[in-house]
């Protein structure tokens, strides 16, 4: 079932009826603005386009097993779920002991730093050049 409102002739705040949802009109769009029945919905919504023809966009609810919330975002775009998010193998590296292919980037520390960070080539350079510097450095068992 597809919903039709009125497009012309339209007041603020009229309220149009369709199946057990009134929705009101507030000079821009249509908006829901509750049920009017205490009977359950079908588990689609079919919302028809500017034209009416024979394309529709449904949005269908499966059986929920225990309560759900989607909200969505105060914005324009599109609305995207995280199952679009490729599970492909190689696509993502997954945060639990991830391989990195390619040259993965990543911000160097300040000389001296001495925590469980990310030690870039950049970083490790900098402290053997500031171990050499030192004509009694001892890097890796070697006498500088």
């Amino acid at each position: 079932m597809a919903i039709n409102f009125p497009s012309s002739g339209l007041t603020v705040g009229q309220i149009v009826q369709q199946a057990d949802r009134a929705w009101t009109w507030d000079g821009e769009k249509w908006k829901a603005t509750g049920t009017t029945s205490t009977e359950a919905v079908g588990a689609s919504v079919i919302f028809e386009g500017s034209t009416a023809d024979a394309f529709e966009t449904t949005l269908t609810v499966v059986d929920p097993t225990s309560d759900r919330t989607i909200t969505l975002k105060n914005a324009d775009g599109t609305v995207a779920f995280t199952s679009d998010i490729p599970t492909v193998a190689g696509v993502y590296a997954p945060l639990a002991d991830p391989t990195l292919t390619g040259t993965p980037a990543a911000p160097t520390a300040a000389a001296n730093t001495n925590t469980t960070q990310v030690a870039t080539t950049a970083y490790v350079q900098t402290e053997l050049v500031a171990q050499v510097d030192d004509e009694n450095a001892v890097v890796a068992g070697l006498v500088f």
